[in-house]
């Protein structure tokens, strides 16, 4: 007995779909515009353990891209959730080393703001930067 021809064109799409690229994590630099740069962490495709920041304009062009620095050992990347003199920001990448009982952490190896004036990933002093740390209180 033959399957309809439906079927076997909805299966094909869906798996076109489900191949697509998609970036590890993105987020609006200022989260309020309705249209703005974003930062996206994009897995190596090379190595799966390595990844890629790009800084995206409203119309999907990378306007600038860097590979993620090694982390030190117990260190993470918080992506776009510190602040900068007192003032949250969300085009912040910072290596960061938590402790689980605070909630934001000055233990700050390196610092990089997404400017797109810069059309860059600009490193900055750590000094005055905390970072939120996500897994506080879970």
């Amino acid at each position: 007995m033959k399957r309809p021809l439906f079927a076997i064109c909805i299966l094909g799409f869906a798996a076109v779909v489900m191949a697509q690229a998609k970036p590890f994590a993105a987020w609006a630099l200022r989260p309020k515009q309705a249209a703005g740069y974003s930062v996206e962490v994009w897995r190596n495709a090379n190595d799966r353990q390595r990844f890629a920041w790009r800084l995206v304009a409203p119309d999907g062009n990378v306007v600038a891209a860097m590979p993620q620095p090694v982390v030190p050992p117990g260190y993470v990347v918080n992506h776009g959730e510190c602040r900068v003199a007192g003032v949250l920001r969300h085009d912040v990448l910072a290596l960061v080393k938590h402790r689980s009982k605070v909630e934001w952490s000055g233990d700050i190896r390196a610092v990089w703001i997404a400017s797109p004036e810069a059309k860059a990933f600009s490193p900055r002093s750590p000094a005055g930067v905390v970072c939120r740390n996500e897994g506080y209180g879970v």
